[in-house]
């Protein structure tokens, strides 16, 4: 590489500006990778707040659903009752 410059100073500067772009690629490479890192972790903890809201919701569901089934059953049998 530096045969193809006979000046020394236009050598250092090429090989220093190599070196730069090299470590600017690593360093975007470096940042895609913390971002793509990120995203996991984000989509994971928003998976268990979902997982939490869906164990905290189905008890209060199903205590519903049964007290609705009550009701309409008990309103049911006290009109067949009746007639």
């Amino acid at each position: 590489m530096l045969s193809e410059f006979p000046n020394t100073i236009t050598g250092e500067i090429a090989i220093t500006s190599a070196r730069h772009a090299a470590v600017q690629g690593a360093d975007r490479i470096q940042g895609w990778l913390r971002r793509s890192d990120y995203r996991k972790q984000l989509k994971r903890e928003m998976e268990l707040r979902l997982e939490e809201r869906c164990k905290e919701r189905e008890p209060i569901a199903r205590e519903l659903h049964d007290t609705l089934f009550q009701g309409c059953f008990s309103a049911r049998s006290s009109c067949s009752t009746k007639q």
